[in-house]
């Protein structure tokens, strides 16, 4: 980062090593920051955890990728939090220093330098850092897609070259369908830029393609063997089958985006784009590019929002190509650096209040209750997990069981962290979560001969069990308070005998 005008300029080394250190500080920032705040796990994570310790081609909601992140980091680091989260500060890190090799090489080191550091202090990036999700590898391999795809047009007639950007437009399908929008983008950039549709014409851009599409075949096997179940619940979660036209989605959806963008890099990616022609220059090219790597996500995403719905996240992808578009757009400035300063000061200061807001309320001696805790929907689970842990000690033959994906993923990490061996209590028969493919209780019955089970359920009567178990024995409730307006109930019964076909 480049100090204000009035001051000598840095030399370029010094600006590569204080963006750098920027980097890694904000990469250091995020890792300890679970520790310090002792950040617990959200169900999603406790999730894909348990996928991690079962690694396949594909899970109920996902493809394999986030497993195989969490499998890495906890294989070198053990069960803890920061170890199950890791991968992704890292990964988004990562994605910042590509964008500033993109940056880089599309229009000056400058541009590059800030696209970097705008991107790291997006409000969206600082958010996802500190949980493993999809976007992670997503937006990690969708950088990388870009980049190896601009080299290969750059020198069309290098096989290696489209070879490996197909390798990483597959990894990038591994990590989250939303991945195909990618291809589609670039495909039309090529369409409507006059210059570049020959490249349709020669071989190595649909070896890309093809290439990409060995890589994500075993994903697609795997949906085959299960009825395209992932594809199935994507359709579903869009909501396009029920009530349409949403404007108050849509207008939310539009603001939702300025905001985990930064409200200044907003602006000035909008402006960069607005005089990508005028005048023309060498960079006119790039700028486009950038340019068609976030709207039509965006525009796509906007509609679906106005239609049914759309989360705020599901446009994480758009995020670099407006990196790169503002990244550029401040280069252009007379006086860029102090606007960079003030965009990523407005960035880091959203999320330092975000991120240390218990370390706020307790400065302010305020009580900290769920109604004033951004973080109340993960507070209470290791508590429970504890009380379990101990049922399961006075039970020790007995399978600890929920009839709930969230119950089941957090208390079972909690209670048994790194154990996978759990059953869910399926009462419908319905797939809605991969613990009703893997874990389905009659099924280990059947393969284990398995009869006895602790379920851990939210309902004071769960549906059926008197039908499908010749024993049921409540053992009361266990409970957690972390705050004073909310209380964590989870209901107890010893099961034995299982009923293969219910009376």
């Amino acid at each position: 980062m480049e100090k204000t005008t009035g001051m000598k300029p840095l030399s370029e080394p010094r600006a590569n090593a204080l963006t750098a250190a920027f980097l890694l500080l904000l990469l250091l920032w995020r890792v300890l920051l679970v520790h310090w705040i002792e950040l617990p796990l959200f169900f999603d994570e406790a999730h894909y955890l348990h996928w991690s310790l079962d690694l396949d081609w594909g899970y109920f909601s996902k493809p394999p990728m986030v497993a195989l992140m969490i499998w890495l980091s906890t294989h070198l680091f053990g069960m803890e939090e920061w170890a199950v989260k890791l991968s992704s500060p890292v990964l988004y890190t990562a994605t910042a220093l590509l964008i500033w090799h993109m940056g880089h090489q599309w229009f000056s080191p400058k541009a590059g330098r800030w696209a970097a550091v705008l991107f790291a202090s997006m409000p969206l990036i600082g958010f996802n850092s500190l949980f493993v999700t999809t976007d992670a590898p997503l937006l990690f391999f969708w950088a990388l897609t870009i980049l190896l795809f601009q080299r290969a047009l750059a020198q069309p007639r290098k096989t290696g070259r489209w070879l490996l950007a197909g390798l990483a437009g597959g990894l990038g399908l591994l990590s989250k369908y939303s991945m195909i929008l990618l291809p589609a983008s670039l495909l039309l950039w090529l369409l409507l830029e006059k210059d570049r549709r020959q490249a349709l014409l020669r071989p190595g851009f649909w070896l890309a393609v093809a290439t990409a599409f060995l890589v994500f075949l075993p994903n697609l096997w795997w949906n085959w063997q299960n009825d395209f179940i992932s594809f199935q619940h994507t359709a579903e979660i869009s909501q396009l089958d029920r009530q349409w036209f949403h404007p108050q989605r849509f207008v939310e959806f539009l603001l939702g985006q300025v905001v985990v963008v930064g409200p200044l890099t907003a602006w000035m990616g909008m402006v960069a784009w607005r005089n990508r022609q005028k005048p023309a220059t060498s960079a006119q090219q790039p700028l486009s590019l950038a340019g068609w790597l976030a709207w039509p996500t965006w525009i796509l995403l906007a509609t679906l929002a106005l239609l049914s719905r759309a989360n705020l996240n599901w446009a994480a992808p758009a995020t670099i190509g407006f990196a790169l578009l503002a990244g550029a757009g401040w280069a252009c400035l007379k006086r860029p650096a102090r606007w960079v300063v003030m965009s990523v000061l407005l960035n880091l200061s959203l999320l330092t209040l975000f991120y240390h807001w218990p370390v706020v309320l307790r400065a302010l001696h305020i009580e900290s209750t769920a109604k004033i805790d951004p973080y109340h929907r993960i507070r209470g689970w290791e508590a429970l997990g504890q009380q379990a842990r101990a049922l399961l000690r006075q039970y020790p033959d007995y399978l600890l069981t929920a009839d709930n994906r969230k119950v089941m993923a957090l208390l079972g990490y909690y209670a048994l962290p790194g154990n996978n061996h759990l059953a869910y209590y399926n009462a419908h028969g319905t797939i809605r979560n991969q613990y009703a493919i893997s874990h389905d209780l009659l099924a280990i019955h059947r393969r284990s001969g398995q009869d006895r089970f602790l379920l851990f359920s939210k309902q004071a009567q769960p549906e059926g069990l008197h039908a499908r178990f010749k024993r049921v024995q409540p053992l009361g409730s266990i409970v957690s308070r972390p705050y004073p307006d909310m209380t964590l109930k989870l209901y107890v019964f010893a099961l034995e005998g299982v009923r293969e076909a219910p009376p």
